[in-house]
């Protein structure tokens, strides 16, 4: 009996599990953030180099090759100008912050309505009886 009033009067653990407790609160909020710091972090700097490889000039001009055999076409490509694109980077980056659709829909039903066009298009091509020789 003598002995379960000793321990039930002891309190040298109680300290010991109060400071754990207040250790390892301290510990998961600190983690907690940074594990946010760092995201944010890496999120910045990964809009970065998307702004710098969208500064790099992409346009290219192949004039293509003649010769008395054969015939190779060129092709070109002009990209738009580097202001004008990040301006829309920007906006796109303003309606993912607001927690909007990166695309407004209009954009997608047109990019869709244009996909499925030039979907049929293809179906019926490949559906067309070849002539054979």
């Amino acid at each position: 009996m003598r002995l379960l009033h000793e321990l039930l009067n002891d309190e040298s653990g109680l300290v010991l599990s109060a400071e754990t407790a207040l250790l390892g609160t301290v510990g998961v909020l600190g983690a907690t953030v940074g594990v946010h710091s760092l995201a944010t972090s890496v999120n910045e700097e990964l809009k970065d180099v998307a702004y710098a490889y969208r500064s790099l000039d992409q346009s290219y001009h192949y004039s293509g090759h003649y010769s008395c055999c054969a015939h190779v076409a060129g092709s070109s490509f002009t990209q738009e100008p580097v202001e004008e694109s990040i301006q829309k980077l920007k906006k796109v980056e303003r309606r993912v912050e607001r927690g909007l659709d990166p695309e407004p829909q209009q954009v997608r039903k047109h990019h869709d309505k244009e996909w499925k066009k030039n979907k049929d298009k293809k179906d019926r091509k490949d559906k067309k009886p070849r002539d054979e020789a």
